[in-house]
């Protein structure tokens, strides 16, 4: 999901975040090293949309400009996408053993706000890979240890294949060139790491 986040500073947060849920709450694992590390310390107000298409998601990870919409429940505003979306506040989190911390999300309140049933697509789930990828390989290009360079090109190996799978899922024009956007920075991060770059078939990237 994309989510919104309200600091104790008064500041918001917007970025993507993987949940599950566990009983009535929403459960986040926080990663250290990632941006949203601090953050999430901080938050104690959050706003999580399931976007129904997956421009949203490229906004946030890029971090583009976000539009947002007046909640029902919080003072926290919305990420504006039409979907699924949950209002919550944080209801605890915990320091694990490896450093990851888990954040847990009470809802508050959950509404729609679309009228329209949009059927599936695989450009949404390959648009979802692509960005993990790009995150992964980011986070490897900043890391000085033997094993940055297999993890890059593994990563860079999947954004390719995500890539593939959005120019043939969908005709969108906008997302394509969303997606070839992260592809091209992935292999940008890749190329400051000094290691060597898996090319993607068929696809100029420079």
């Amino acid at each position: 999901m994309v989510v919104s986040l309200r600091l104790d500073n008064g500041l918001i947060r917007i970025t993507p975040l993987g949940i599950y849920k566990q009983g009535d709450t929403i459960i986040a694992r926080i990663f250290p090293g990632t941006r949203l590390y601090n953050d999430a310390l901080k938050a104690y107000e959050a706003c999580l949309v399931a976007p129904s298409t997956p421009i949203l998601f490229y906004d946030a990870v890029l971090n583009k400009e976000v539009k947002l919409m007046r909640p029902r429940s919080i003072s926290t505003p919305c990420p504006h996408s039409e979907g699924l979306i949950i209002e919550a506040v944080v209801e605890g989190r915990e320091k694990q053993r490896d450093d990851k911390y888990v954040i847990r999300f009470m809802p508050v309140y959950i509404y729609s706000t679309s009228i329209a049933t949009k059927l599936y697509s695989r450009d949404y789930g390959c648009s979802i890979e692509l960005l993990i990828a790009f995150t992964r390989i980011k986070f490897w290009s900043t890391k000085l240890r033997p094993t940055n360079c297999i993890e890059i090109s593994r990563n860079l190996r999947k954004a390719c294949t995500a890539f593939e799978c959005i120019l043939h899922a969908t005709w969108d024009e906008e997302l394509h060139r969303r997606a070839f956007e992260v592809l091209r920075l992935s292999y940008a991060y890749a190329s400051m790491s000094g290691c060597p770059e898996p090319m993607c078939e068929n696809h100029k990237l420079h």
